[in-house]
Order: C-alpha cells, then structure tokens, then sequence
C-alpha cells in the first residue's frame, strides 16, 4: 500500500511525494494576473515539502479581477514566470488548473 510520503508519477510528472496544494479561489491577483502575494504564497509551499503546487485557477471566461487570476494569454504567462521559478527552485512541478464558468 503507498503512503504518503511515497512518490508518485503522473503521466510524466515525478513527484517527490503525495502532497499537493489545491488550486484554491485565494482572492489575491492583482487586476487579474499573479501578484507578489502568489510567488510568496506558493513558494513557502514548495519550501514546506509540497509534492506539487497547484496555483488558483485560470479563468477561461472573464470574473472577478481579484478572485481568480486572468483568462489565459502572454501576459499571464509572463507574470507566473515569476512565481514558478520559485516553486521549482526547490523541485516541485508547479501547475495552473484551468475552469470555465458557463451562465445560461
């Protein structure tokens, strides 16, 4: 049986163990994009021992500015290239969920 602390692969994603940050609603960005608060935030989660790091969500619709960060585009891409080289630093794959919210 695996525990925990145990590593674990994912469709090529080496994992140092079975510990992984959700990707929560954290209210944070900053017009949208990843903020200071982010590359502080997630790191000290790698630094914890985190197996992976999941940021917010990318919104693939527009929402709220401060509640999930921007629908995915060069810009965004260029703010997280902050946050993920913080993460990485102490091996730990970081990655974006992505949602969509649907209004009928």
């Amino acid at each position: 049986m695996p525990h925990l602390f145990d590593p674990l692969t994912l469709r090529g994603i080496s994992l140092r163990n079975r510990i992984a940050v959700s990707p929560m609603c954290e209210y944070s960005s900053t017009d949208g994009f990843p903020s200071d608060w982010h590359l502080v935030h997630l790191g000290s989660r790698a630094v914890g021992g985190a197996g992976l790091v999941l940021t917010e969500a990318a919104n693939l619709r527009d929402a709220s500015p401060s509640m999930t960060v921007a629908p995915i585009s060069r810009a965004e891409t260029r703010r997280f290239r902050r946050v993920t080289p913080q993460v990485h630093l102490f091996a730990v794959p970081a990655k974006v969920p992505v949602f969509s919210q649907f209004f009928i």
